[in-house]
Formats: structure tokens, C-alpha cells, sequence
């Protein structure tokens, strides 16, 4: 009987140790998502600003051809557009977000404190971490998809002005 008690332990240990590799994974993700979201949306953000500045000062001097004084109007309008279009602003915040729910259950597992109690076995901890991590996951898979259907709907339902 040991032999098969010893076989369950590894298996509970092997689980563990994918669960956390699995969710230290998801945290390295959405790590570099955010970041990555976070850097577009202000290095955007800091180019509509500046060439908002630069038109007008362009439009004051006389002498500078028509074509570079409406260059960074135009360029805004492509930025401004691209910002609303990546959703970079949103991302950032919802990646963040995610990413420290998953920290935080990692150490609330780590320490089998809240619902990981240690009143309860192994197993049943390992399973609801792992319950918890893909709920956490595929929440933040609904939410980007019910975005994409948003701005789809947005897009198709654009009503021409007169």
C-alpha cells in the first residue's frame, strides 16, 4: 500500500510543479504584454503631443511650404486613430491587472493561505490553484474577445454622416 500512497505523492508533487510553472508562465506573459502596451501607448501619446505643438508653430511661419505644415496634423490624425484602433491605453491596464491577480494567487497558493487552506490536502489545493489560474486565463480571453466583437460592431454599424 506505501508504494501506491508514494506513487500519489509524486504525482500531487509533479502537479504542483506544473501549476506553478504553468502560472509563472502566464505572469511572464502578461509581464511583457503590459510593458509592451504600456511603451506604445506613451510613446503615441507623446507623439500626438508634440506634432499637436509643431502645426501651429509650423502654420506661423510663412515660408514653410504648405506640405510640411499640414504633415503633422495629418501624422496625429494617423496616431490618434492607431490608439483608438490598439487599445493599447486598456490593454496595459487589463494585463496589469491580470498579471498581479496571478501573483497573487500564486503566493496565496505558495502559502496555502484564503482558499487554499492548509486544512486541505494536497490535492485539492493543487486542483483549485490550477481551477483558479485557467478561470483567471480564460476570463481575460473572454474579455479581449468581447472587445474585438465590440469594436467589430463599432466598425460595421458606422452610420455615414451627411
Amino acid at each position: 500500500m506505501s508504494t501506491g500512497s508514494a506513487e500519489i505523492e509524486i504525482d500531487v508533487a509533479g502537479r504542483r510543479e506544473q501549476a506553478l510553472e504553468w502560472c509563472e508562465e502566464q505572469i511572464d506573459w502578461y509581464k511583457k504584454a503590459m510593458l509592451r502596451s504600456k511603451s506604445l501607448y506613451y510613446v503615441f501619446q507623446v507623439a500626438t503631443v508634440i506634432l499637436s505643438g509643431l502645426t501651429p508653430v509650423l502654420v506661423l511661419w510663412s515660408d514653410v511650404p504648405k506640405i510640411w505644415q499640414a504633415l503633422p496634423a495629418a501624422l496625429v490624425t494617423i496616431v490618434v486613430g492607431l490608439t483608438n484602433a490598439f487599445h493599447w491605453r486598456e490593454n496595459h491596464i487589463r494585463f496589469a491587472f491580470t498579471m498581479e491577480v496571478l501573483k497573487s494567487e500564486r503566493i496565496k497558493f505558495k502559502t496555502r493561505a484564503g482558499s487554499y487552506g492548509p486544512k486541505l490536502s494536497e490535492n485539492t489545493v493543487v486542483s483549485r490553484f490550477v481551477d483558479r489560474i485557467e478561470s483567471l486565463h480564460m476570463g481575460e480571453v473572454s474579455d479581449w474577445r468581447t472587445s474585438l466583437v465590440e469594436d467589430t460592431l463599432e466598425i460595421g454599424t458606422a452610420e455615414p454622416t451627411e
